[in-house]
Formats: C-alpha cells, structure tokens, sequence
C-alpha cells in the first residue's frame, strides 16, 4: 500500500514575515520617539538596551555624557577658584583687622574705636565725640591723624569696596543748617570719606558715603551713654561676596584698575 503525500499549505505564510515586518516597524518608531525627546536617562538607558542585544557587553560613551563631564569639571574648577580667593581674602581681612587693631591700642583708642568682623566685611567704628564737635560736620585736627592711620591700613586691601556710614543718635536736631539726623550723617561721612580720599590715597571709585541718621542704632537710644555709643561713622571694607549690592563704576566697562606698586 502506498504512502499518501501530504502537501503543507503555505498560503497564508507571509503573514508571519508582515507580522515580523509590523514589529520591527513599532520598534524602529519607539525608538525615534524615544530619541526625539532629549533626555539623557532614556538616552543612556537606550544605549546600553542596543550594547546589550548587539553583544558588546560595555556602555558606549554619548555626548551628553562627554559634555556633562565636562561641565561637571569646568564648575568644579570655579567651585576651588572661588573658594582659594575667599581663603586669600579672609586671610588679608584678618590681617587688616590685626593692624588696625594695633594701631588703636597703640594710641589707646579702645574708647573710641571699635573693629568687629561682620558677615558683610570688617567694621572699623569711630564715636562721633573724637572726630566731630556737637552738631558739626568739621573734623577735630587731631582726629584726622586717626583717619589716616586707618585709611593707609585698609588702602592695604585694593579691590575691595569700602562703604562710610554715619550715625546719629534719636535726639532731635535743632540746627538750622541740619533739617534732620540724615543731613547731619550723610554729612558726616562724606567728610570722612573727602580725608581718606583726598589725603588718604584712597581711590574714588571704590568708596562711597552714606548716612542713616538714627535708624540703625548699635544699641537702644534708652540711656546717654547708648547714645554716644550710637553717634558713629563706620568704615567698612566690604566682603567681596557682598560687592554686588554696590552699583558699579562707569569705569567697570572700561579699563580696569592696578593695584598701586610699592
């Protein structure tokens, strides 16, 4: 008896290839939906699916990653330059705090002058009563030797801003030539500010004067001696991190200062 041939049908086997083809098709669109958003964890997660399925067994490097590396370092540069130049500053200020601090102990002006160190920079604090008369804005002669010596101390520091501030304190002003405490310590400071310039050596462009009558009182204005202690000028020598509340210089867009050679 003879075998009876069974003949396979094979007509509708290229549905298997056009299933095949449908597949790859979603995949190949997947991908370049996957790559039209640029996202660097789905981009490196599709790299290493490709490593993987390709055999290569190793993340390829992509360059997102290469420039993120990059700016990684490049921040990480600023990062210790900016941290190397606040340790050389803190250094000059402590050094600058230490001089003046000598010279005052020297004269035996720890009476009236006081040096503290804030978060915006040192504070070099004169009472009024060394450096003014009663109401006056002129400066006692002997106090402008005082001015001085602090003013060839902090000249030390070059690039820093310094800011003179006068006080008063919450009595009335009665004279005629002060409307109010604001005239009288703007006055005041801008004195201050006219010797370290024009005798002091100090450049114009990085100091300013400024007064806030009795407004920023050291202490409550309740006793006499708290208000002597509230009638001050304060030459401040402001922390670098702290020189963008200053307005610039026109003189910032062009060329820049030197420091003064020895």
């Amino acid at each position: 008896m003879s075998k009876v041939k069974v003949e396979k049908d094979t007509s509708e086997r290229w549905l298997l290839t056009y299933a095949d083809l449908m597949n790859l098709l979603l995949i190949f669109f997947i991908i370049l939906y996957a790559m039209s958003n640029i996202d660097k964890d789905k981009y490196s997660k599709l790299a290493e699916s490709f490593s993987e399925v390709m055999g290569m067994g190793k993340k390829p490097e992509s360059v997102l990653e290469l420039e993120t590396e990059k700016n990684a370092l490049i921040e990480m540069e600023a990062v210790q330059k900016a941290k190397k130049a606040a340790e050389q500053e803190n250094k000059r200020m402590g050094e600058i705090e230490n001089k003046v601090k000598d010279l005052v102990k020297q004269y035996n002006l720890s009476s009236y002058v006081t040096v503290t160190k804030e978060e915006r920079g040192l504070v070099i604090s004169i009472t009024d009563n060394i450096l003014f008369e009663s109401g006056s804005v002129r400066l006692n002669e002997g106090s402008k030797g005082i001015v001085l010596g602090i003013g060839k101390v902090i000249n030390e520091i070059y690039d820093n801003q310094i800011s003179i501030e006068g006080h008063t304190d919450s009595d009335y002003m009665k004279s005629g030539e002060f409307p109010s405490n604001w005239e009288l310590s703007a006055e005041r400071a801008t004195t201050v500010l006219r010797l370290l310039v024009d005798s002091g050596g100090i450049d114009p462009e990085r100091i300013f004067a400024v007064g806030y009558g009795q407004y920023r009182p050291k202490v409550p204005n309740t006793t006499q001696e708290n208000k002597a202690k509230n009638r001050r000028v304060n030459i401040v020598i402001i922390n670098s991190s702290y020189q963008g509340s200053v307005p610039p210089s026109i003189s910032d867009t062009g060329p820049k200062l030197k420091a003064p050679s020895d």
